[in-house]
């Protein structure tokens, strides 16, 4: 069995939309093959703090599901709403028969 832990700190406010946002991504998460569980927590201390907690069966279920375009359903709206949610950026740059380059900013937070 993997357990990935992924913490992030919020911007004030923004908890309910974040939550909003990632259940899409948890629900379908939970139904692929391999998904042993796929979670997200509150710190019940600071509401700025949210940890997702996936348990996969082997590390061969994590490649198919990065690979069988299951996430990439949820789309944009998604991945803008957790950015905004984590007070970064997303920068889009499309070149017609070339692709596209996605950067997403993060700002760094002192401890």
């Amino acid at each position: 069995m993997i357990k990935i832990v992924a913490v992030s700190t919020l911007k004030p406010g923004v908890l309910q939309d974040y939550l909003q946002a990632a259940a899409e991504l948890i629900e379908k998460s939970n139904q692929e093959e391999g998904c042993i569980s796929y979670q997200i927590y509150q710190d019940k201390n600071d509401e700025t703090k949210v940890a997702m907690f996936e348990e996969w069966k082997d590390e061969e279920a994590i490649e198919r599901y990065l690979g069988s375009g299951a996430i990439r359903g949820i789309g944009l709206a998604l991945v803008d709403s957790i950015m905004t949610a984590l007070d970064g950026t997303l920068d889009l740059k499309s070149t017609l028969g070339r692709g596209t380059v996605v950067t997403l900013g993060l700002p760094l937070y002192k401890r």
